[in-house]
Order: structure tokens, then C-alpha cells, then sequence
């Protein structure tokens, strides 16, 4: 005597009279044939059905108004000052770096340490005036029509 199970799938709309005859059905189609001795080689295994689930992976939570994202103004005077900022960027924070007050000679080693200091963490840093530049980490990025106008007219660095 062979013994078999039926499994059946079906949708959370599907009547409960149509789950009980299909399965009545295929009972009834199992007892009626005839048992065939299969040898190892010839066994398959059976597919099973089951509901499909979507493949597009949910959208991430919306983050948490303590956790969002800020940006650092900072105005460096002397080189020394870059430390504070790098650690910012190191600590995943974009800094506005404001050289008004920076004589010109101390703006540049500024923005080369950064550059540097961006580059070595995945980041980016983009001049937004003559005077001012973001320094931004990994994970943020620098979006828009004002991005696309600064790197069409070569002032990134």
C-alpha cells in the first residue's frame, strides 16, 4: 500500500469548497494508480509551489529626526584648525569650509590636506565659491542643478 500527500496552494481569496475538491480529486487520482516500483535513477524530485514574494526589496525606514544627516560651517583660521575638520568628515559629518578669514598661502595647504583627507575616506570635495569649498564623506552626496554647474565650469577640486 502507498501512502501520498497532496499539497495544495492556494490564494487568500480562493473559496474553501474549491480547496476541498481539488484535494478530494487528486486523492482520488492517487488511489486509482497503479504503484510502480521506480528505481533510484529514475526518481525526480517533485517541484513545490509555493506563493511568489515580491523581489523588490522594501523601501529603508524613514530615519529618525535625532539621526538625520547635518553639516558642519566651519570658518579655519590657521592650519591647525583642519584637524577638527577632518575628524567631522571622519566621523561621516559634511563640513562647509568657509577661507574668508584664512590668508591665501594657509587656504591652499588647507584644501590640499582635505583633499586628501576625503579622497582617503571615500569622500569628495567640490570648491562652491572662491573662498568656501564642501568637504563631504562616503556617504554623502552632493546632488543637484548647482553640483552639475560647479563641475561643468571646473570648479571642483
Amino acid at each position: 500500500q502507498c501512502t501520498a500527500a497532496v499539497g495544495i496552494t492556494a490564494g487568500a481569496s480562493t473559496p474553501p469548497w474549491i480547496i476541498k475538491e481539488v484535494s478530494n480529486k487528486m486523492s482520488d487520482e492517487i488511489k486509482n494508480e497503479s504503484v510502480q516500483e521506480e528505481s533510484f535513477e529514475e526518481k525526480q524530485p517533485r517541484p513545490v509551489f509555493s506563493r511568489r514574494e515580491s523581489r523588490t526589496p522594501p523601501p529603508p525606514p524613514a530615519p529618525e529626526k535625532s539621526a538625520r544627516t547635518r553639516m558642519l560651517m566651519a570658518i579655519p583660521i590657521e592650519f591647525e584648525d583642519t584637524i577638527e575638520i577632518a575628524d567631522s568628515i571622519k566621523s561621516r559629518q559634511a563640513v562647509l569650509v568657509n577661507l574668508e578669514k584664512t590668508d591665501r598661502d594657509t587656504a591652499r595647504r588647507m584644501v590640499d590636506f582635505l583633499s586628501g583627507v576625503t579622497y582617503a575616506l571615500g569622500g569628495r570635495i567640490m570648491r562652491v565659491s572662491d573662498k568656501a569649498c564642501i568637504a563631504t564623506p562616503a556617504n554623502v552626496d552632493l546632488v543637484g542643478d548647482a553640483v552639475e554647474d560647479f563641475e561643468n565650469s571646473g570648479l571642483y577640486f
